[in-house]
């Protein structure tokens, strides 16, 4: 129990790092929801969007990301895919009314838009999708799986498609 309680204070520690300065993974973002639930029930660590208002997905492990991760990472990746620019406005709002307590009414998304980048909010959001996995380590196999379709632009069919066209 106390390795547990070791690991979860780690894990917490370190999205509080990237929650409180994104920039660590080498790009400006800002953080628009923590500890973000999806329709299916699961619950992704960070979503934050980039300068061209396109979504980056952030997983944090405590340790050692294995395969099952970039499985957790890519339906993660799909359900981001679907939010317009009112659901990532009702994901921010509730990001700041949790996060940003302090006197008087948190900004809404452009004006947070615009106090990180700017720049205004643009008019089309959400066009690309980034998921980004934060481990200690991550064992060979996942790291070769995610190098494999990284270097090409590997698309994914599935064996109950009709039509046989990629999903991914």
């Amino acid at each position: 129990h106390k390795e547990y309680r070791r690991q979860r204070q780690m894990c917490i520690r370190d999205r509080d790092m990237v929650e409180s300065a994104p920039d660590i993974l080498g790009e400006k973002l800002l953080v628009i929801g923590r500890q973000v639930t999806t329709p299916l029930g699961r619950v992704l660590d960070l979503l934050a969007l980039d300068e061209n208002a396109s979504t980056k997905v952030i997983e944090l492990k405590r340790d050692r990301a294995k395969d099952d991760a970039v499985g957790q990472l890519v339906a993660y990746g799909a359900w981001a895919a679907t939010l317009g620019r009112a659901e990532l406005e009702r994901i921010f709002s509730d990001y700041s009314m949790q996060r940003r307590a302090v006197a008087g009414t948190p900004p809404g998304l452009n004006e947070a838009f615009f106090e990180v980048f700017g720049v205004a909010l643009p008019p089309r959001v959400n066009q690309t999708q980034t998921l980004t996995l934060v481990a200690r380590t991550i064992d060979a196999a996942t790291l070769g799986a995610v190098r494999f379709m990284r270097d090409r632009d590997c698309l994914l069919y599935t064996s109950d498609a009709a039509d046989d066209t990629p999903c991914v």
